[in-house]
């Protein structure tokens, strides 16, 4: 792998080699990329309930979080990088702060952007929200209210992202299908505005309809799941199932149908879409004998369908182990599915989290493996989310003590071929005239063994055993009298904008101007919306650092007044 830089007429290749052997459970085809690993990194109060969504960029990691505004729980977020590492801070998602903010969700767009979505607002009236980011990280609304309908309380979102950029957000609402809880949707453009009305989900409407969970198709369907409390059937048995229904951005595609096909109680539904155009269904099952002296209770049950919502075959147990508890399992698709849950007393130390990978057709992939390194205390409410392809993390909520209590980590799976991922883009900054500090995100969890470093392509590379460098011994000039090269090396075939405080050096690149603002100061209007600002005194060399992949300076000893 490598990642490409300009420095003047320098150019730097920088490569990753040594990494940690994989850890197998099982036979899987999958395995698991070196240990666990913290995302959260060592914030005070308790991280819990988190979830992901990612692309082969990247993307971003959210959960609850009692510190981060200062009245009960509130909403952060992290960026995670391609490698699935947290970048940069962690930041606060919800704008208003009284009242408890719970149950955060999030989804990158399509197009572009992400959303983040919660229930807020005082216990027992709380109601939908949502707060959008644009391409860039910048948040571009402030917090909306999702439901239109208004009374009593609106509670347990899901959000799925639709093919044209948009966002599916679903959630239980009490009374307002004329019953106890029922399940009702809003689509929202990109941007945060709502798209059409509010519509009821199910059909049925006999006591409770609740705790949706949805995915969109690689038809540009979305299939919405929830449970269903029906009443007692013939034989007096109260039956609570698993029901979805599949939609169109349009509308209903046709009646709700059952998944379960027991009669056992259901709880906790979760659904993943696979490449294949189908999805999974999973959720927990309680046994049908449990008694005092039972030693199996809930259990971890999954259904493979199709596009169509036609079952692949019949359902199943996904969990081993039976002893105790296992619950509230999550979904991730990919190539194949990775369904993760908590079990009670499995890792030797109260609950940790285990998982297993199903093929497209609904058939295990291996064993049930475990997730967390570290069994100590709790590991508690898993999720799972893929990078693409057959790249997979686990994220979950593990309890450390002290004052940092409860905090975020994670564990990556791929595919047993797969090749490492090229780390993000190297930081350069300028040291003096000839000197470079070259910096790249490390990576978490991986057992490094050194990185190797080039300059203009050297068969001889620099070994590195942490994440910087420093590049020295450059020339200030480029030999030729030039205060600066007009232009990238053809190349890296990238755009860039070089400047002075000379105002006949600046010149302009297509897809960028420069711009002055001062005197020895210049703002960069990046293609992408961006803007930039770097300030270039006399003799010295300041901050050359962008978003690109490319970078350039210029020794301003020679530049005219």
């Amino acid at each position: 792998m490598s990642s490409l830089l300009s420095a003047g007429q320098r150019l730097v290749i920088w490569g990753l080699l040594g990494v940690s052997p994989w850890l197998a459970f099982g036979q899987n085809s999958y395995l698991a990329s070196g240990t666990q690993y913290l995302l959260s990194g060592g914030l005070p109060g308790d991280q819990t309930r988190p979830q992901i969504s990612l692309n082969g960029s990247g993307g971003y990691m959210v959960w609850e979080d009692n510190v981060t505004d200062g009245d009960g729980f509130g909403i952060s977020a992290r960026r995670l990088d391609r490698n699935f590492s947290g970048t940069l801070g962690v930041f606060r998602v919800n704008e208003q702060g009284a009242g408890e903010q719970e149950n955060p969700q999030v989804a990158l767009l399509n197009k572009g952007g992400a959303v983040f979505v919660w229930q807020g607002g005082q216990l027992g009236a709380q109601h939908i929200y949502a707060r959008f980011l644009d391409a860039s990280g910048i948040f571009i609304t402030s917090d909306v209210m999702v439901n239109t309908y208004t009374q009593r309380q609106q509670v347990d979102p899901a959000i799925t992202p639709l093919q044209d950029g948009s966002v599916l957000v679903v959630w239980s609402s009490f009374g307002q299908d004329g019953s106890m809880d029922g399940v009702f949707g809003q689509r929202l453009s990109s941007t945060g505005e709502k798209m059409d009305s509010e519509f009821p989900v199910n059909q049925s409407t006999l006591y409770n309809q609740r705790n949706p969970a949805a995915a969109t198709l690689t038809n540009g369907n979305f299939a919405v799941v929830w449970v269903s409390e029906s009443g007692s059937d013939a034989a007096g048995t109260f039956n609570v199932d698993i029901v979805g229904r599949l939609f169109s951005p349009t509308g209903a595609l046709g009646n709700e149908f059952r998944i379960n096909t027991g009669t056992n109680i259901c709880a906790n539904p979760a659904v993943g879409a696979s490449a294949d155009g189908g999805f999974l269904v999973a959720w927990a099952q309680l046994d049908s004998k449990v008694t005092e002296t039972t030693t199996n209770s809930w259990d971890v049950f999954a259904r493979a369908l199709d596009g169509g919502g036609r079952a692949k075959g019949p359902d199943q147990r996904v969990n081993t182990f039976t002893y105790g508890d296992q619950y509230a399992p999550k979904v991730a698709g990919g190539s194949d599915y990775l369904v993760v849950w908590t079990s009670l007393g499995q890792d030797g130390s109260r609950e940790g989290v285990f998982g297993q990978f199903i093929s497209g057709e609904g058939t295990p992939i291996g064993g049930e493996m475990l997730v967390n390194t570290a069994t100590a205390n709790r590991q508690i409410d898993p999720v799972p989310a893929t990078g693409g392809g057959n790249r997979f993390v686990v994220v979950w909520s593990g309890f450390i003590g002290a004052v940092a209590s409860y905090e975020l980590f994670g564990q990556r799976y791929e595919a047993a071929a797969s090749p490492l991922v090229a780390p993000a883009p190297p930081y350069v900054s300028a040291l003096s005239q000839t000197r470079l500090s070259v910096a790249w995100p490390g990576l978490d969890g991986l057992n490094v063994d050194h990185f190797e470093v080039s300059l203009d392509n050297s068969t001889a590379p620099v070994s590195v055993t942490n994440n910087i460098w420093t590049a020295t011994g450059l020339n200030s000039g480029m030999g030729d009298d030039r205060p600066g090269p007009s232009r990238p090396p053809a190349p890296l075939g990238v755009k860039m904008t070089i400047w002075t405080d000379c105002p006949t050096i600046g010149r302009r690149c297509t897809g960028e101007a420069t711009l002055p603002i001062g005197p020895r100061l210049r703002r960069t209007a990046m293609a992408t919306g961006r803007a930039i600002c770097r300030n270039s005194w006399r003799a010295q060399i300041r901050t050359i650092q962008t978003a690109c992949c490319a970078r350039n300076w210029s020794p301003l000893h020679k530049a005219r007044a």
